[in-house]
Parts: C-alpha cells; structure tokens; sequence
C-alpha cells in the first residue's frame, strides 16, 4: 500500500462527514485555498515515526504513517473560532468511528488515530492582504500492516 494509498483512504473517510467534498478537500495541494469556500482540509505527510518499521512473526511488519490534517475556515467574526472547532470534532468524530479508514478489520490499515490537536492560527494567503483563516492542525498517526514475501 505506502503512504499515497493510507492518505487516500484518510480523504475518503473524511469526507464521510457531509461538509467535506472533492471540492473542498485534497492532499498537499494549497492552490485549493481561496476557491470560494468557507472552509478547507488539506492533508501533507507529517514528520517520520520514531521507529519506522517493526517486523513481527518474521514477515509482518507494521509501518507507522504520520499525517498531518489541516482545517481551515475562513475568518469573517468571532463565531468562526467556534465554526472551526466544530468542524474539527465533527472530523475527529468521523476517524474514530472509521479506524480502519473504511477498510475494515480485514485491510492493511491496522488502526488510524489522532494523536495530537495543535492550537489555533490565524493566516493569510497573499502576502498579508489576502482573507484571514483560521487554521488547526491535527497530527495523525495511521498503521499499516504488510505481509512481505522474502526474495532471499
């Protein structure tokens, strides 16, 4: 599977919660920003696990994906701090209901969680005069479970 296929599989899901759509979501691609929405998500790989790999039973191995799920909402009143944090519940609702990310107990993805919520920000997207957003960051770490078949 690998990295592109987990953050697939995390896009998917995500966007089991009814405000999140092919429109409004994609993975490392910023130029989505500012399309007329209120509200983004982007994924982008987060920093390497400590132990990349672990190796069990000789030819399992399960390999820990860091990703990193930023929400962004426009910022237009005070309400959208609120706004934001709903969005973000409402999304971290989503994974824990789905910690297979919609493969099941049966696929490669052994467990998908958020590990960490990082606080609020506010940013701009054209040198300081483009509209104000808010952004949190989640930090998410996804397992995944590979059999591998030994050529030597």
């Amino acid at each position: 599977m690998g990295y592109p296929t987990v953050e697939d599989a995390l896009i998917d899901t995500i966007r089991r919660v009814g405000f999140w759509t092919t429109i409004n979501t994609s993975a490392s691609d910023w130029d989505l920003i500012n399309k007329g929405k209120s509200r983004y998500l982007i994924t982008r790989p987060g920093v390497e696990a400590e132990v990349a790999r672990l190796n069990f039973k000789g030819n399992v191995s399960i390999t820990p994906w860091s990703i990193m799920v930023e929400i962004w909402r426009l910022h237009e009143t005070p309400k959208d701090v609120r706004r934001l944090q709903e969005d973000v519940e409402k999304t971290i609702a989503k994974i824990e209901e789905y910690p297979h990310l919609g493969k099941g107990v049966t696929g490669n993805i052994h467990r998908a969680e958020i590990i960490s919520v990082g606080e609020i920000e506010g940013r701009w997207t054209s040198n300081n005069s483009g509209p104000n957003w808010l952004v949190q960051e989640l930090t998410m770490i996804c397992t995944e479970e590979r059999r591998t078949t030994f050529a030597e």
